[in-house]
């Protein structure tokens, strides 16, 4: 894999309670902080949107999208203080989450 191409990261969370506000809230400030990391593009991060048709998953509760720009800033991202207080705060709220890398 390139090193220079953009990377995309997606992750969805299952809150421990939903109806939280608190909860969501501080989810939700956790994640936008990443785009204070050298090497992130874009974040994008909220609740899941119902939809009118069938298909789309239902059962989980919030999602995120980072934009990196290159495999080496995914990499420098991992252990970066700003991404370790987000899944701090992610553990604290959330029973769990799944999460996928994909080059855009």
């Amino acid at each position: 894999m390139s090193t220079s191409s953009v990377i995309k990261h997606v992750n969805f969370w299952w809150l421990k309670e939903p109806d939280n506000t608190d909860h969501r809230h501080a989810l939700t400030e956790a994640a936008q902080a990443l785009a204070g990391i050298d090497g992130v593009m874009d974040v994008s991060v909220g609740p899941r949107t119902g939809t009118d048709w069938e298909g789309p998953d239902t059962t989980f509760d919030y999602g995120l999208i980072v934009t990196f720009e290159s495999m080496d800033a995914l990499r420098a991202y991992q252990p970066h203080p700003i991404h370790l207080k987000a899944i701090e705060v992610s553990e604290r709220v959330c029973d769990r989450f799944h999460a996928f890398y994909f080059t855009a």
